[in-house]
């Protein structure tokens, strides 16, 4: 058994704020934990396309990708899992359908509508999705040969996310983000499956684990591994069935939780 730790981090709202970027005191905190030689993972929902080069270029031990779909340690792939073609072509034409606007994400090339005028969903591309350009393209004609691990729905004035939720809600894991994106992740896919494969091929116990969330995509997470850690910022549903929470990532959440449980 190896007796390391290992710490897993989301992006989004955790390590990274559109905003103000990674804060000064995480990169602080990441540099003392590999100075401890403690594993340190990336483990977020966006497909590993998506993953901008200036938070891999950190140094992490791995990273785990499109909600669990994808795992990769020290630049190998030790695990990959995607849609079956008819399911994402489905899936695709329904969130048109109910007049909502795709993100197809996969772990090579990622997609997005280039026809639509809606300016929000311009908006989350150039702040979120900047560094991944060489590696999104416009959604093609013809989509039946599409690759993609997990899809995202952006919300618009007149769509009917009610009845997409509704249609897929047995198929697939739906986590809603307020009144932004809602996410479609496969019903045999989570960070937790993730995070299970990360430690079956490291052989680190289950003991040693930690890991940092902020949204409802982070709770099978936060549950699976010893120490679940929600940051101050994140949504109120988590707080509320969360042990551990720390302050808000613009105020050392990551580095004032670390130094509580002794890490750095």
């Amino acid at each position: 058994m190896n007796n390391r730790t290992v710490i897993f981090f989301d992006i989004d709202g955790t390590l990274f704020s559109p905003k103000t970027g990674i804060p000064a005191s995480t990169l602080e905190a990441l540099s003392k934990l590999k100075e401890k030689n403690t594993d340190i993972v990336i483990c977020t929902g966006r497909a590993r396309s998506m993953v901008p080069q200036s938070i891999i270029s950190i140094g992490f031990n791995g990273i785990i990708a499109g909600a669990g779909t994808y795992v990769e340690i020290n630049e190998k792939t030790i695990y990959e899992i995607n849609l079956e073609n008819n399911d994402s072509s489905n899936l695709l034409e329904d969130i048109r359908h109910f007049g909502l606007i795709p993100i197809l994400e996969g772990h090579s090339i990622s997609y997005y509508d280039d026809e639509t005028a809606d300016e929000s969903y311009r908006n989350v591309l150039n702040h979120y999705f900047r560094e991944a350009k060489p590696y999104m393209k416009p959604i093609p004609k013809d989509y039946s040969h599409l690759n993609i691990a997990k899809a995202s729905a952006r919300f618009t004035e007149n769509g009917d996310s009610v009845s997409l939720m509704a249609k897929y809600k047995d198929k697939y894991n739906i986590v809603c983000h307020g009144n932004v994106l809602i996410e479609f992740i496969p019903k045999y896919s989570s960070k937790a499956k993730g995070i299970e494969e990360y430690l079956k091929y490291t052989d680190i116990p289950i003991e040693n684990t930690y890991a940092f969330g902020d949204s409802m995509n982070d709770y099978e997470m936060l549950k699976y591994v010893n120490y679940g850690v929600a940051m101050g910022n994140s949504c109120t549903e988590l707080k509320s069935i969360t042990k551990y929470i720390t302050n808000d990532i613009n105020d050392d959440g990551i580095y004032n939780a670390l130094v509580k449980f002794g890490l750095i």
